[in-house]
């Protein structure tokens, strides 16, 4: 439960905001527990980033190594340039071209292509890190005719707001909003690290005044990424990739914390071979997802929806008998039945298939077509074993199919 909680892409939009708000208001009470272990406080980005760094690139977060990475290099900057007041030479002007550019820099990672440091794409975007730097240095070599040109012309700085101006918070402020809003839509594990780099990056600008608030910022950024990794390599391991619904790994794991009473039901799309052959597999996958999407809606009182494989999902209820599922069984299978699905005439038809491929051109389409589930459920007294009560219950999804198909038969 506390899974599929997280998974949630509201919950993920908030966690970054509810941790980095926490340390902003608690700070001055962690302080007083961290700045004892100064020196060790400085290293702990340099250890939560590398391990996050590694961990992207063995399970292939590739947008997620690339906020690592640029986390790393600027945690880097803070330490070896911004340790001197803001008033001691270009120490300011630095400041502000870091808040202004990072925040942006992280939000291009949402729409660069997600591809390997070592590529043609990585080296592109590491020359426009490095066209970047150079333009700074040029901006630092006109000192200190720049650094009042850009505080007297385009920053707004309140002093009593923050040591940062208004138009870098307004900046990374806006890049917090855009990926925030990027997760919500794509629900994309990368988008949650962009996110998190902003908002590390966000408070050390309001912050900057703060003992070691770089070294907690960048620490938790890099805690929060491996945390969002670890989520990430959970969810290849137990959510199936086109239906988006725990798959069979799940469900095995499930089975072994089952109480005394439970119900199993097998279910399966009919006919699904020859609807891939008709109208094409990728039709065939959103079929899938449309029996997923319509399961997860109707199957409520306790139920829980897997992919077993295939064309064949599992529905299991805790706590109940397999007679009390039928009700519920039947209307998800009326559901589905009665859903109209639109499909495109000879949609993803054979390569040699030029008529299919004239008509696909012309956005020909079908009537809207319907498909059929058959459903086969069982419960804790059919066998004495879970796995024996599937068997039960996959009996009886063959049974159902034997009898004509689209209907629930139940032991």
């Amino acid at each position: 439960m506390l899974f599929d909680f997280l998974r949630n892409p509201s919950v993920k939009v908030w966690i970054p905001f509810i941790f980095f708000g926490g340390l902003f208001l608690g700070y001055e009470h962690l302080a007083n527990w961290v700045l004892p272990y100064g020196d060790l406080l400085v290293w702990l980005p340099y250890v939560t980033l590398g391990l996050a760094l590694m961990l992207s690139q063995f399970f292939n977060q590739l947008r997620t190594g690339w906020v690592t990475l640029l986390l790393m290099t600027v945690y880097a900057m803070i330490q070896w340039r911004l340790q001197l007041p803001l008033s001691h030479g270009t120490v300011r002007l630095e400041y502000v071209l870091l808040g202004l550019l990072v925040p942006v820099n992280l939000l291009v990672i949402l729409i660069y292509p997600e591809r390997r440091i070592f590529s043609i794409i990585g080296g592109l975007y590491v020359l426009l890190l490095a066209s970047q730097l150079a333009i700074c240095k040029w901006l630092l070599a006109s000192y200190p005719l720049t650094d009042s040109l850009l505080w007297q012309t385009y920053l707004l700085h309140i002093p009593n707001l923050s040591s940062a101006p208004v138009l870098v918070m307004l900046v990374a402020s806006a890049c917090a909003c855009i990926a925030a809003m990027s997760l919500l839509v794509r629900r994309a594990s990368s988008d949650q690290s962009v996110l998190y780099g902003i908002l590390a990056v966000l408070l050390f600008m309001i912050a900057v005044d703060k003992p070691f608030i770089s070294a907690l910022t960048m620490g938790l950024a890099g805690a929060l990424l491996l945390t969002n990794l670890i989520g990430c390599s959970l969810e290849l391991a137990f959510i199936d990739g086109l239906t988006g619904i725990p798959g069979r790994r799940a469900l095995e794991n499930e089975m072994k914390h089952l109480g005394r009473r439970y119900s199993l039901a097998m279910m399966d799309v009919d006919h699904f071979k020859s609807f891939n052959d008709t109208y094409g597999h990728n039709m065939g996958d959103d079929v899938l997802k449309l029996v997923a999407s319509i399961m997860g809606k109707h199957c409520g009182m306790g139920a829980k929806v897997y992919r077993y494989g295939g064309e064949e999902f599992t529905l299991l209820f805790k706590g109940r008998r397999a007679q009390d599922c039928v009700a519920d069984l039947d209307e998800l299978r009326q559901a589905i039945a009665d859903y109209p699905l639109s499909v495109r005439e000879y949609a993803e038809r054979g390569p040699d298939d030029t008529k299919g491929k004239q008509k696909r051109g012309q956005g020909v389409t079908m009537e809207p077509v319907h498909v059929t589930i058959s459903i086969g459920v069982a419960d804790h007294s059919a066998a004495n074993t879970p796995q024996a009560v599937m068997k039960v219950a996959d009996q009886l999804l063959y049974q159902a199919k034997k009898a004509g198909r689209n209907q629930v038969i139940c032991r």
